[in-house]
């Protein structure tokens, strides 16, 4: 018990000193978006209860007048969808919950996707699968079957039917896309590929009118994300075909392919499906030389997202070399963060690649992962 109180009494001084540090920055950042901006840093703060309530009035007012500027774009990461998955999870946290506060950002991003308003990206942080996950937010509390429906034509329209399955090949116009015109590119990560857009079409598993189509697409996905799978211990490459090793994180690699698998496995009532995800995330521990080095902290390909996961997995789980796993990896962020706070002048206070992120992780030591989904898009509670 001893050991237990000063390890969370260590992490709240840090806790403590990232609000500082991102509370301080806040006010200086032009950039609205949960993952790169101001929404990403006040879900950090709202979730590590800081103290100084006229602040965070006045950065949500400011967020509220961002909306309303027409330089935002419609996407997950810097855009609408994304500050707005924020304001629906302040709203699902409230004591009263209201649901009609976000019915014209449901409209106008319904009518995004139906005029394909969304640009070139069909991917998650800048794409029409960043909508989606707004939308599966959205629909734990209200009904969002129209905008499933909708969204499974569109997605589907835009697979690729091959002899393994199903798939999305990467956009020509991509900014992501790493090869020429003239060849094929399937993108394995989950925040620029094919497995964050199959998390993005699992929330339509929920509805009966989507939920026999939402089965089909995601089935044949994943039939074709494991035909990928490399005969070597890492498994998942950036890119299909590709022989490079991947970092373990969030953004590419096994470990998030395993954890959003198994979940949505899960939601199919895919027993041998899930199991295959289990495996894999076996594999991740049993098999970790094989992978890049992990060499920075963030939630985007550093300790703390490997410490939310294989927690996550614990939980999924409750096989408790995952949670052994992830206290590996506390240790590692616990031991290197002292450095990075240091270094106060150069530090991103950002979610995804910075500080607010890093905070929010250390928080799940002590509080919960019910802000899971802003990367996972499905959280599941259940064993």
């Amino acid at each position: 018990m001893e050991w237990r109180m000063t390890s969370a009494t260590v992490i709240q001084h840090y806790i403590h000193q990232i609000q500082k540090q991102t509370a301080s920055a806040i006010s200086e950042c032009t950039a609205p978006g949960l993952l790169t901006g101001k929404a990403g840093i006040l879900l950090f703060l709202y979730h590590t209860a800081y103290s100084d309530q006229n602040l965070m009035e006045l950065e949500l007012d400011v967020l509220y007048q961002h909306l309303h500027s027409e330089q935002l774009d419609y996407s997950y990461c810097n855009g609408i969808a994304g500050i707005c998955w924020f304001l629906e999870h302040l709203n699902q946290h409230n004591s009263v919950y209201d649901p009609d506060m976000l019915n014209e950002v449901d409209t106008l991003l319904t009518h995004v996707v139906h005029k394909d308003l969304y640009g070139n990206e069909i991917e998650l942080l800048q794409g029409l699968s960043g909508i989606s996950a707004y939308f599966a937010k959205r629909s734990l509390r209200t009904d969002q079957s129209k905008f499933y429906e909708l969204y499974l034509a569109k997605i589907t329209i835009k697979s690729v039917g091959v002899a393994a399955g199903s798939c999305w090949e990467q956009p020509e116009e991509s900014v992501f896309r790493n090869r020429p015109a003239t060849e094929s590119e399937y993108n394995l990560g989950f925040a620029h590929g094919i497995p964050g857009i199959i998390a993005c079409i699992a929330p339509a598993l929920r509805y009966p009118s989507c939920h026999a189509h939402a089965q089909k697409l995601l089935g044949h996905a994943y039939r074709w994300l494991q035909f990928q799978a490399r005969p070597t211990a890492c498994r998942y490459g950036y890119l299909a075909g590709d022989t490079a090793l991947t970092r373990p994180g969030w953004c590419y690699g096994d470990l998030t392919i395993a954890v959003s698998g198994l979940q949505i496995a899960r939601l199919m009532s895919d027993t041998a499906l899930a199991k295959s995800f289990l495996d894999l995330a076996f594999e991740t521990i049993t098999n970790a030389e094989a992978y890049a080095k992990t060499d920075d902290l963030t939630l985007c390909h550093g300790h703390a997202s490997l410490y939310v996961l294989y927690l996550k997995m614990y939980q999924l789980t409750d096989e408790y070399i995952f949670r052994l796993t992830a206290e590996q990896h506390k240790t590692n962020l616990l031991k290197e963060l002292p450095l990075l706070l240091e270094n106060s002048s150069t530090h991103d206070c950002s979610f995804l690649n910075g500080l607010a992120g890093i905070g929010l992780a250390l928080s799940s030591c002590i509080n919960n992962l019910d802000w899971l989904d802003v990367l996972m898009v499905i959280n599941s509670a259940k064993n």
